[in-house]
């Protein structure tokens, strides 16, 4: 479903013509990208390895403090070109002075990912991370789900906020949402199970054993 057409169903689930002053369209989207952000977190909780997103950190020597990317939100795994994992460090352990070599550890620093030992020469990283989709914007854009019900969800959930104040109706959309929310659920269950996680950025998806 298109943002355009989130926005019709929240309309018709709702009651809310198209020239309601209320519930203008720019109010609409605002709804609709919350719980878009919202059905993602909770997507991730139950298919952690559908968000997932590949880049890289080009080391400089005696650097040992590199911006995370801009959408990161956690990070599964950090790798050498010899294809060696970093492990998790305690940053308090770190020794920035008279301490480089080749970066095993790392730890976080705010939005900053901290290596030790320092780097003592050029090289590059591979990064594994989870990510939230950006806001939609254009009518013709379509949420990142991996299930097109999930979408209607968002509509259900945006149609019973313009709905609160009307018990009885928001009662009924409350149950539609929850029998569709155990159908998505169940679903993304056998999903998890069967396919191999997906790491967007990567010449190759890695499996749910790999990262």
């Amino acid at each position: 479903m298109t943002l355009s057409a989130i926005r019709t169903m929240v309309r018709d689930l709702s009651d809310s013509p198209s020239n309601d002053d209320f519930l203008s369209d720019t109010l609409l989207n605002r709804m609709i990208n919350t719980s878009y952000k919202l059905h993602v977190i909770k997507i991730q909780k139950k298919f952690a390895g559908y968000y997932l997103k590949q880049s890289t950190i080009t080391l400089v020597a005696t650097t040992y403090l590199y911006d995370l990317p801009s959408d990161a939100v956690a990070v599964s795994d950090i790798y050498n070109a010899k294809g060696d994992s970093l492990m998790a460090g305690n940053k308090r352990e770190f020794q920035t002075v008279d301490n480089s070599g080749e970066p095993a550890y790392y730890n976080f620093f705010g939005n900053h990912v901290w290596f030790e030992p320092v780097p003592d020469a050029a090289g590059t990283l591979t990064i594994n991370y989870s990510y939230i989709p950006a806001d939609l914007a254009s009518n013709n854009e379509t949420p990142d789900f991996p299930i097109a019900d999930c979408a209607q969800l968002v509509a259900i959930d945006v149609a019973i906020q313009c709905k609160i104040r009307d018990e009885a109706s928001a009662g009924a959309l409350k149950g539609m949402y929850n029998d569709l929310e155990r159908n998505v659920l169940s679903l993304l269950s056998v999903r998890n199970l069967r396919e191999t996680r997906r790491v967007k950025g990567g010449a190759a998806n890695f499996g749910a054993n790999d990262i």
